[in-house]
């Protein structure tokens, strides 16, 4: 959905959107920023022209909002990190086990 739009609301209407999807983390030419970290990188964007700023993922800007400091100070070399999501029942192995309205709609 975001690659539809975000697109449509930056030529003609010349609106800056913030991308909390994954659709243009990736993109050439899309920075990916944390204000607190890389604010920076949204310097060439110009008032009033439109564009498109990726975020990261929730877990990557609550970790970076953390190391960026350290790094800073003492150059962070690696960073191995592990993250899960709970979800919720439904269809699977155990989706006969899962209550009534899981069932019926599946996630």
């Amino acid at each position: 959905m975001a690659r539809g739009i975000s697109p449509v609301l930056c030529k003609p209407v010349h609106a800056q959107v913030v991308d909390n999807s994954s659709a243009f983390r990736m993109a050439e030419g899309v920075p990916l920023v944390i204000p607190e970290v890389n604010a920076g990188a949204m310097a060439g964007m110009k008032a009033g022209r439109g564009g498109i700023v990726a975020n990261p993922n929730c877990s990557t800007i609550i970790a970076l909002m953390a190391v960026t400091p350290l790094h800073r100070a003492a150059r962070v070399k690696r960073m191995v990190v592990s993250t899960y999501q709970a979800r919720p029942p439904g269809p699977g192995r155990l989706a006969h086990l899962a209550p009534a309205p899981y069932r019926k709609h599946p996630f």
